[in-house]
């Protein structure tokens, strides 16, 4: 029906499945990652994780529905997610809330662990790839896909795909993966979510691939300076340089078989933070701070209404003053004016009964 996305490993299209009349997703791998003598190679590799793929069954995983091959096309035909990704929405709405941020890490990290338990290793854990529904459900996409192509391509060009940006220090090192590789990823996941920006940045691939390999991730309260330090733990620990110090399940361990379970036990209690607690907390920072925010607002409307009605108050007494003034004005020019003798209407100018006559007396002096 329409192109959806374009990525470096596929294409991905809204379908119509006419069988089950649904809209699906049809993810079309690119057609140069079968080509060659290793065609074959990366064509059976596909098949056994899209069937592993196929085999996970979670809420927070973009479900498998078929896989197949058109000539030399191969495809994948998935749960289609009316929404939209995470990288549109930190473009679009800019940086989660911590409590947020938190949340859709759990649910991230969810999904991961029931993948994990299951054998099966994401390798491009990425913004693209984190699925935010309409209804808010968070999925998890392309589950194997990295990791059959950079099984073919690391050994026909000694390159491994993936996003620069998210890909552990084990797997640039040494090319290696687990469980504990999708950790780290969604540790700069986080960090991203919280700040805006991802932790290591460089004008080449190479450059941020470096900082990855020799440099510890960068605390985010250096860009929040609100920031509680439990969460600067927390990103630390899920980004640890040392895939070891990462956290992780003691059954999804390398090697846990053969490992002491209390001092696992004892290493994760002190590694890992306790994400009910650091939610909780990060939650009740952000009503707090909206409440703030919600009480100044309220403050600075009511000092503007009290302003207001202050000015109309005053403004009421200057018209009362003025009109009072006019009035007194009015009634002191409307008073008879009085001689030098204190007689009303007297005088030469006024007409009255002590005109002067002909003497240029007054008559009460003529006698």
């Amino acid at each position: 029906m329409s192109r959806i996305a374009r990525g470096g490993m596929a294409t991905v299209y809204l379908a119509i499945d006419r069988r089950l009349d649904r809209e699906v997703a049809l993810k079309v791998m690119h057609p140069h990652l079968a080509a060659g003598t290793d065609g074959s190679d990366f064509v059976a590799r596909f098949r056994r994780e899209a069937r592993a793929a196929a085999r996970l069954t979670h809420p927070g995983l973009v479900g498998v529905y078929d896989q197949g091959l058109d000539g030399e096309t191969s495809y994948l035909t998935m749960e289609y997610i009316d929404g939209t990704n995470l990288r549109r929405h930190l473009s679009e709405q800019g940086s989660l809330t911590v409590g947020a941020a938190l949340d859709l890490i759990d649910r991230v990290l969810d999904a991961l662990a029931v993948a994990h338990r299951a054998g099966l290793v994401h390798r491009d854990i990425k913004p693209e790839n984190v699925l935010i529904a309409a209804d808010s459900r968070v999925k998890v996409a392309d589950f194997g896909l990295a990791r059959a192509v950079t099984e073919v391509t690391s050994a026909m060009t000694g390159t491994v795909f993936g996003t620069v940006a998210y890909l552990a220090p084990e797997l640039v090192a040494r090319g290696s993966s687990d469980a504990r590789t999708d950790v780290y990823a969604a540790g700069i996941l986080l960090y991203e979510m919280i700040t805006g920006r991802q932790p290591f940045v460089g004008e080449t691939p190479i450059q941020v691939a470096f900082q990855h390999v020799n440099s510890d991730i960068p605390a985010a309260s250096d860009l929040v300076h609100w920031l509680p330090v439990e969460i600067d733990e927390l990103i630390g620990a899920l980004a640890a340089r040392e895939p070891d110090d990462r956290p992780l399940r003691m059954e999804d361990r390398p090697g846990a078989e053969e490992a002491d379970a209390r001092h696992d036990l004892r290493r994760d209690a002190r590694r890992v933070p306790e994400w009910m607690t650091v939610r909780r907390e990060a939650h009740l920072r952000d009503v707090d701070r909206e409440l703030r925010e919600q009480r100044r607002s309220h403050a600075d409307q009511d000092v503007r209404a009290q302003s207001r009605r202050l000015a109309r108050v005053l403004a009421l007494d200057a018209d009362r003053s003025a009109k009072e003034c006019r009035e007194q004005q009015l009634g002191e020019d409307a008073q008879p004016q009085r001689g030098d003798d204190g007689v009303e209407g007297g005088g030469v100018a006024d007409g009255g009964s002590d005109l002067l006559e002909d003497g240029g007396l007054p008559k009460r002096l003529r006698a």
